[in-house]
């Protein structure tokens, strides 16, 4: 099993917003943002339903909308469902959506509660291959059924539209991060008649109408970029953009080099860009903390980490202001929560391992701990089973940390512990693979990333697969495009 978590540290971003004189009014058909994607080529999907990384999900929540949303302050709040109540059931609790009025797809077809409810069956059945779906809906009434084969529908089962302004769904619990878990794009409504119509090459065909959110998708060129236009039948407000443009960048470094060039709105930008940043642009960096936390975990099935003190000692070796300050560049922040701060439900109060509350961690302490530990268990520096922490880093930054992270402990407790670097599949197989096995992974790199707004549902998620903490961010006006 695991995890005791060690080294927490919260990414952060940093944006350059526009300039002063970016303000003025433009015409309507200038009003273009673009807003570039760097670290990838391409994004994974345009399917609710598919979604599993960042990237995919800044696209679908462009086009895709769902019962509910997140406001500013990450509180559930109506979206499509204008309210929704929750009661008791001799089979759980029933959750009641009564939909808005007159809503429509972006092609002006009326979207009703059947194609809700059809939109989550269709996220959760097996031959829609969703990795995701599991995780966000699976408190609903008999998914695991779904999952497994059992059963082929949820619709008349634990999913029902009696009129079509009615939704109602069955969950097991009345567990209230349910609603949180509806804001992640899984549950987002699709049209059922493009699917039906063009089956697994549907989203090929989304201008023609697939999603209800604010703006509909005018091209896809893949590898390229995507073009998004206004929604003219969004229920709400119309967005004040007349288009917005995607475009893929393979790294920070072209990115920042187009914003130099004013071809995006604002960039990402690297450590090492963000030194040879010009001062007015300086003038428009802001940093802002993203929800976020990187960690070592540990199997405390296997020796020595089977013991409290020794999982302790390895925490309280590390200085974690030391490791954020010299290596990260302020990029990183360090803290002894796995839950980062402006996420409701954060604990001020929590302490470290120990009950320790610095940054610095307890050197002292930590020895002590060890030292404990080590007679606790009949072994000693010589005897301690081999030391191995496994990760699949994919940038110099990352394996500096690792390195650094190694050489504290050989510091502080006297051991060594070997770096294994896997790739990223091999790494991906062998999490699952250590839950309740003493002989699975003995510590490894990861990071939490919270998805939506509740830590029950929070997901893990691979640091070789997230995007390269970043630096900067920057925005600006541009001549003509803008």
């Amino acid at each position: 099993m695991f995890t005791l978590l060690c080294l927490l540290l919260i990414l952060c971003t940093n944006w350059i917003y526009p300039r002063s004189d970016a303000h003025s009014q433009q015409a309507r058909d200038k009003q273009i943002f673009i807003w570039p994607i760097a670290g990838t080529s391409d994004i994974t999907t345009l399917d609710p339903a598919l979604n599993s990384d960042g990237y995919s999900s800044q696209a679908i929540q462009m086009v895709f909308t769902g019962l509910v949303q997140l406001n500013n302050k990450l509180e559930v709040e109506p979206q499509l469902a204008q309210s929704y109540a929750r009661e008791p059931t001799t089979n759980g609790f029933i959750w009641t959506f009564r939909l808005r009025p007159h809503l429509t797809f972006s092609d002006g077809t009326a979207l009703t509660a059947h194609d809700v409810i059809w939109s989550i069956d269709r996220a959760l059945q097996p031959e829609t291959g969703s990795n995701v779906a599991m995780l966000y809906l699976g408190l609903i009434k008999d998914a695991e059924k779904l999952d497994s084969g059992n059963v082929q529908t949820l619709i008349g089962d634990s999913l029902f539209a009696p009129d079509p302004m009615t939704v109602k769904i069955i969950t097991t619990t009345g567990a209230p991060y349910f609603l949180s878990a509806l804001t992640y794009p899984t549950s987002y409504v699709v049209n059922p008649r493009l699917i039906e119509r063009y089956k697994e090459t549907w989203t090929e065909h989304i201008p023609e109408g697939a999603g209800a959110g604010p703006f509909q998708v005018s091209s896809y060129t893949h590898t390229r970029d995507i073009h998004f236009i206004a929604n003219p039948h969004y229920y709400g407000p119309h967005p004040q953009l007349h288009e917005v443009i995607m475009p893929f960048y393979p790294s920070s470094e072209a990115l920042y080099q187009a914003y130099q060039n004013n071809q995006v709105s604002y960039a990402t930008i690297s450590t090492t860009d963000q030194a040879r940043v010009s001062k007015a642009d300086k003038m428009q960096l802001h940093r802002t903390p993203l929800l976020w936390t990187q960690y070592i975990a540990f199997n405390y099935l296997a020796r020595p980490f089977d013991n409290i003190k020794i999982r302790q000692a390895f925490a309280l070796a590390l200085d974690k202001v030391q490791l954020t300050q010299n290596i990260n560049k302020g990029t990183l922040m360090p803290t002894n929560h796995i839950l980062p701060k402006g996420l409701p439900k954060y604990n001020s109060h929590a302490l470290g391992p120990a009950g320790i509350q610095s940054l610095h961690g307890d050197q002292h302490k930590a020895q002590q701990l060890f030292n404990e530990g080590l007679k606790e268990e009949g072994l000693t520096r010589q005897t301690l089973p081999p030391l191995r922490l496994t990760s699949a880093y994919t940038t110099t930054r990352r394996k500096q940390n690792i390195e650094a992270i190694q050489q504290q402990w050989n510091s502080v407790l006297g051991i060594h512990v070997k770096l294994d670097h896997v790739n990223f599949a091999s790494f991906q197989a062998a999490i699952p693979a250590t839950r309740h096995n003493p002989h699975g992974l003995m510590m490894w790199e990861n990071s939490w990333v919270a998805n939506v707004a509740d830590p029950m549902i929070g997901r893990p998620r691979s640091l070789a697969k997230t995007p390269t903490p970043i630096t900067g961010t920057m925005g600006k006006t541009l001549p003509a495009r803008l």
